[in-house]
């Protein structure tokens, strides 16, 4: 990183709050979409509102548990362009 945006190995409050602006936006429209998903199913399509959570559920921990395993393959990942690990 830049010296400019750290002070002793630790991030200024403004980048903090920058990344945090972002991760706040991202969530909000991931909120808007997920609450619109679930109306037109259970509304529109006529799915049970306990099968759409369930399905949700269950896209949400694969997504968690797929995160962990490109990670581990990530950081062990070495090859002829060089290592992802910093």
């Amino acid at each position: 990183m830049n010296n400019n945006y750290m002070k002793d190995g630790k991030l200024s409050v403004s980048t903090r709050i920058s990344y945090a602006g972002g991760d706040v936006a991202c969530n909000v429209i991931f909120g808007m979409i997920g609450t619109l998903l679930t109306l037109f199913y259970t509304d529109y399509v006529g799915i049970n509102p306990a099968t759409i959570g369930m399905v949700m559920l269950i896209s949400r921990l694969f997504d968690g548990v797929s995160d962990l395993v490109m990670g581990m393959i990530v950081e062990r990942t070495n090859s002829k362009w060089g290592s992802c690990a910093v």
